[in-house]
């Protein structure tokens, strides 16, 4: 917000907007608050609707979704507005290949499941990180590497031990990410030259 962007940011939590009604009142017509639950179904609480009460573009930039539920459901719902970049919460305990959509038994939907989605809606997966990274499928040669290639998304998948269980392949991939980023930290940065 301090460099120019806008946004809007959805609290249905009544704790939660107070506080958010502060920060928004720090940038007037920069921050539009909306004290909602979103709905994951058509109605006056869709996704949909609610933007349509902010003065946000049809095609913005970052849509964040992550309301521990139904996030699949919302964003299946949302059909005005096309954001460049989505960034949406799996359940990374189910490994790629299986199905879930969120429902009564579990919080979130599978990572397959998820990219699925995406695919109908025009998006490209580009990482995975507890939450999916896409990019709008005409523009994600914009981010995607020169050279880069999407290959199988279960590259992109971070397992958990839980979605590891079972399979030694899964489980050596587990254990060779967490080894990466340990690695990772330790690393210096390298100098310029």
């Amino acid at each position: 917000l301090e460099k120019g962007w806008s946004g809007v940011m959805i609290e249905g939590e009544p704790d939660r907007f107070a506080e958010l009604l502060r920060t928004a009142a720090l940038f007037p017509k920069k921050l539009y608050p909306i004290g909602r639950f979103i709905s994951p179904t058509a109605g006056p609480d869709c996704l949909d609707r609610l933007l349509a009460t902010t003065p946000i573009p049809k095609e913005f930039e970052v849509l964040s979704v992550d309301v521990d539920g139904p996030d699949y459901q919302i964003w299946q719902s949302l059909v005005e507005y096309r954001p460049t970049v989505v960034i949406i919460e799996v359940d990374s305990n189910y490994p790629p290949g299986m199905h879930h959509i969120h429902g009564a038994e579990a919080s979130a939907s599978s990572f397959t499941s998820m990219i699925e989605l995406g695919a109908t809606k025009g998006y490209t997966p580009v990482a995975h990180t507890g939450n999916i990274f896409f990019v709008r499928s005409d523009r994600v040669a914009e981010v995607v590497t020169q050279g880069a290639k999407v290959r199988s998304f279960e590259h992109l998948f971070s397992y958990t031990r839980k979605s590891a269980a079972g399979n030694a392949r899964r489980l050596a991939t587990y254990y060779l990410q967490r080894i990466r980023r340990r690695l990772d930290r330790r690393t210096p940065p390298p100098r310029p030259d």
